[in-house]
């Protein structure tokens, strides 16, 4: 599909401002769509038709049809792909803005690219934080894929062939794409699976459907909700584990370390549960956020553990461990050492991918 070109008369201030959206950008239609234009006709778009995104704001996206830009609701079309180019922070870096730290990125950090000046990279994160950084703390990842944030409305496993993704009702979800009435969703190994579109929010609303014909869902794709219950955490373990943790505040962060010299995210876990409890989970954040059962965010008791997606790939790749009142312990690149950030700051809230427990 041919993509809208910027125009070589635009300034350097608008070049800027277009650079934070992109021009490049497609998307899906969720939903029938019709707008009247100031002509007095009116404009059509069908369900999964594909867009050109050549701007967007709150809550709405501006797309181009013809000759013809429109406004369209967030909740009726996703991003699908783009050209936005995106750096991987290699080492501990200050983001600044005015020559002030508004806060370091984590290493493996991936950031997308807004200018490119001589005194570094303008890059924007996942938070929504925009500055200048270091070029020497940044290497370049390629193009980014876009990935829509959701909320689902439902609990359920969903299955393809033999491996399986729970979902739990108002977690937050990952999409990479839409199709034939189901959001596609990807798992930490970037296999997909299926969730019907009435089942999902997007910015905070409901989708309307195209049809009152109700969505199919995919047969093999979605099973049956899944109701299962957890045992509670075991009250003497995870005292213990709460103890270790409380004694490990304010240790270096190193990365690739399980405590010789000081613990990287998933290797404080590693450590602890070894050491306190001689329990061997995996080495990985990611590995384990697939180890013990799975828990929603209503269900978490101290011990628990919780995953973060940091690095923009919609991946786990953060760790930290829940010890109640809205508070997980950490060990934390940005700030370099093991500290305790509450659960519902927006950033970790925005990158809250799931949660397991182990005791």
């Amino acid at each position: 599909m041919k993509k809208p070109q910027l125009k070589k008369t635009l300034g350097l201030a608008a070049l800027c401002a277009v650079a934070l959206v992109g021009l490049k950008d497609t998307g899906i239609l969720l939903s029938d769509h019709t707008t009247t234009l100031n002509s007095g006709k009116t404009l059509s778009f069908a369900a999964e038709e594909e867009v050109n995104i050549i701007g967007e704001k709150e809550g709405i996206f501006t797309v181009k049809k013809g000759d013809a830009q429109v406004s369209i609701p967030k909740n009726k079309l996703i991003k699908t792909e783009g050209s936005e180019k995106t750096f991987i922070t290699k080492k501990n870096t200050p983001i600044k803005s005015n020559g002030k730290v508004l806060r370091n990125l984590f290493l493996g950090e991936q950031v997308s690219l807004a200018q490119d000046r001589n005194d570094g990279y303008v890059v924007k994160t996942k938070d929504g934080l925009t500055g200048l950084v270091s070029k020497d703390a940044l290497e370049a990842a390629g193009t980014s894929n876009y990935i829509t944030k959701g909320t689902s409305k439902v609990d359920k496993t969903l299955k393809n062939n033999n491996k399986t993704l729970v979902v739990k009702k108002n977690q937050e979800i990952s999409i990479i794409s839409f199709e034939k009435g189901n959001f596609v969703l990807i798992n930490n190994t970037g296999d997909a699976f299926y969730l019907p579109l009435a089942d999902v929010q997007i910015d905070g609303k409901d989708i309307a459907p195209a049809s009152p014909t109700p969505v199919k869902t995919v047969a093999k794709a979605v099973l049956p909700e899944v109701k299962e219950e957890v045992a509670p955490a075991d009250g003497s373990k995870s005292s213990r584990v709460l103890a270790s943790l409380t004694n490990k505040l304010g240790s270096t962060y190193v990365y690739g370390d399980t405590g010789s010299a000081g613990y990287d995210c998933s290797g404080l876990v590693y450590a602890i549960y070894k050491n306190e409890l001689n329990i061997n989970v995996p080495r990985t954040s990611s590995a384990q956020s697939q180890y013990g059962k799975q828990v929603s965010k209503d269900q978490l008791q101290a011990g628990d553990l919780i995953f973060f997606a940091t690095t923009g790939t919609g991946n786990v790749s953060h760790v930290g461990v829940y010890i109640g009142n809205d508070e997980f312990i950490h060990a934390a690149s940005g700030q370099g050492k093991v500290v305790k950030n509450k659960l519902s700051e927006k950033y970790y809230t925005q990158n809250f991918v799931n949660a397991t427990r182990v005791l």
